[in-house]
This record gives structure tokens, C-alpha cells and sequence, in this order.
């Protein structure tokens, strides 16, 4: 197998079962490599095979969550190409072998180690980042810094729908996610459309717009995406939504002010009842497993809205075929 450029090779034998052991057939790459290639804005995909949970305790900026457990399940779509120059890390170096291994096998070209593993990162000098898509959250806080976004807290958002007034809550997360669970009277409004359906939603200039997510950054980036649009009404991101949430939804959500979202308001099953993905009628927790995950832990709650989200997993491909476009490239966030 061809190594990246600058690479060695590990001393150890073959996979030969001794704990801490690599393949000698496998390339490693070091830390300062792998930095370098960062810098000089190379393409390189360094990969995190490590449970999520671990991830989120500590990685590189840009070092991309790829649990081994659905590696097979997800390699093909994040990273497209099998020329792509992809290093690969774990908690221990028989992990980071066996899934260098998959990639082979699934016909990527170009994998390397990386040598001495995560302790290996920090001793050249490089920092660990805790919680998870550490890029698309810094990006977001830079927009919200530069930008000014206006915000609005769960407490302040709670006591305007509990007055009854003028507000639009629009969800930007993906539809499954709103599936799940949603604030009370919020319409789905995945991301990329906020700019397109937003007037609609919300004609008077007069009606409040408050955009939500799971956490922030979605929220501050549609908020600031429709204020750069020139929407005539207040817009404000949603802060980390510690807020009473309506189980599954059946549909695309009910319009602020309609006799479905005035029924969700006052907490009558009517509002709640529908087709599939919807909750038992008149089921309306508060989720304290969200309200914890605030925080050090905030993105817990993301991770639990894909596990339920997603109960069966995602549909993995046969190997042997890498598709010619990528649906979210290595270490996007949301």
C-alpha cells in the first residue's frame, strides 16, 4: 500500500496480538505531519474512532468523530473519495490499526496511524478542544461575536408564549430531530429554508421570530441569516433550550396562532396527537436528561436527539464502491 508522504512505519509485528501492537503494513504519521498539513490548509481527514463519549472528552479542533462501531456505516458518505489523505487515531493503537484495516479493505489508498495517538498531539504542542463539533460551534461564537446576533434565554421565550404573544418559533434543526420533540408551537424549518419560508411564516412585520436548535449555533445562524436578508420583523436566537418540549410531531408543525398551536399551548393532548412519530396522547415531559446536558455536557442533547431520532441506526452500503459526491464532509458540524 502506497503512505502519504513523509510517513514511516510501524516497528511492531504484524498483528501479532501484543497490547499496543500496529501492523508493520500499516503507514504511521506523526503529530507534527498532521499539524503541518492543517496549517498549510492540505486536505487531510483525521479521523476519531473512539466512542462519541470519549471524543467529546478531548480532540484535535479538527479531528472528526468516527466512531469504529459505524465506521462502515458512514465512511462512504463523509469522506467520497478514496484518494483522500485520512489518519486515523483511538484509544489505543490495536484500535486505530483495526480501523485503518476497514478503510483499506473499503478501498481507501492513502491511510495512515497517527503515531503515539492523542498523548502524541498534545506533546508537539497541539490542543485538545472538549464537547463535539468544536469547528461549526467556534464559527457560530464568531458569527454571534462579530455579528451581534440578538438572543433571547428559554426563560424569556417561555414567558412570551405563555402570554400568548406575537411569536414565530422557527426549528432549524433537520426534520427528524423536530420529530422527536419541539418547543410548543414551533414550525420545522430545517436550516437552508429559514430565508426561503420565513415571510410566510411569520407576514407581520410585527410577529417576533425566535429561531431555535438543540443547543446555539443553528440558532445563531439563522437568526443572522435572516436579519442579513433584511427581514422587516425582530428576529433572535434561541440559547440552549431548556424548555418544556412537545413529544414527536406529526407533521411540519403548526403555524403561530392557529387553533393546533393554541392547543399545544395549553398543553391539550389534541394538539399532540397525530400519525407516525408522535408521542402517547397527552405525554409532555420536560426531559431532564436535556436540562442536565447543559453545560460542560450541553451536547448530550444533541446525541440523545439522534439516538431517538434514529433508533435503527443509518443504512450502511456495500464496500467496494465509493460514491462520487459526499453528503457532509469529515468534522462538519451543526
Amino acid at each position: 500500500m502506497r503512505s502519504s508522504p513523509g510517513t514511516g512505519r510501524a516497528a511492531a509485528g504484524p498483528e501479532d496480538g501484543r497490547p499496543g501492537a500496529v501492523s508493520a503494513e500499516l503507514p504511521v504519521i506523526t503529530a507534527e505531519q498532521v499539524r503541518r498539513a492543517l496549517r498549510e490548509r492540505a486536505e487531510i481527514a483525521l479521523l476519531d474512532v473512539r466512542p462519541e463519549a470519549r471524543h467529546a472528552t478531548g480532540h484535535p479542533l479538527f479531528g472528526a468523530s468516527f466512531p469504529a462501531s459505524r465506521l462502515e456505516l458512514e465512511v462512504y458518505d463523509r469522506l467520497p473519495r478514496s484518494t483522500v489523505r485520512i489518519a486515523v487515531y483511538g484509544d489505543e493503537p490495536d484500535d486505530a490499526a483495526r480501523a485503518a484495516r476497514t478503510l483499506l479493505r473499503l478501498g481507501y489508498r492513502d491511510v495512515s496511524v497517527l503515531a503515539g495517538g492523542l498523548a502524541s498531539w498534545s506533546a508537539a504542542g497541539g490542543v485538545l478542544f472538549r464537547d463535539v463539533n468544536a469547528p461549526s460551534k467556534a464559527f457560530g461564537q464568531l458569527v454571534a461575536a462579530t455579528a451581534g446576533t440578538p438572543g433571547v434565554t428559554a426563560g424569556e421565550l417561555s414567558a412570551l408564549l405563555h402570554r400568548g404573544s406575537d411569536v414565530a418559533v422557527l426549528d432549524a434543526r433537520r426534520f427528524a430531530e423536530y420529530q422527536m420533540m419541539s418547543i410548543p408551537t414551533a414550525t420545522s424549518v430545517p436550516g437552508a429554508e429559514l430565508v426561503l419560508r420565513a415571510s410566510t411564516l411569520a407576514p407581520d412585520p410585527a410577529t417576533t421570530i425566535v429561531v431555535n436548535c438543540a443547543a446555539r449555533t443553528r440558532s445563531i445562524i439563522g437568526a443572522q441569516s435572516l436579519i442579513n436578508a433584511g427581514l422587516p420583523n425582530r428576529v433572535v436566537a434561541l440559547h440552549n433550550a431548556d424548555h418544556r418540549l412537545d413529544a414527536g410531531r406529526a407533521g411540519p408543525g403548526a403555524r403561530p396562532g392557529s387553533p393546533r398551536a393554541r392547543r399545544v399551548r395549553r398543553g391539550g393532548a389534541a394538539g399532540r396527537q397525530g400519525g407516525p412519530g408522535c408521542g402517547p396522547p397527552g405525554r409532555r415531559p420536560a426531559y431532564p436528561e436535556l436540562l442536565a446536558a447543559h453545560g460542560a455536557g450541553r451536547r448530550a442533547a444533541d446525541r440523545l436527539l439522534l439516538r431517538r431520532a434514529l433508533p435503527g441506526g443509518v443504512p450502511g452500503r456495500a464496500p467496494g464502491r465509493v460514491p462520487a459526491r459526499a453528503r457532509r464532509p469529515a468534522g462538519a458540524g451543526d
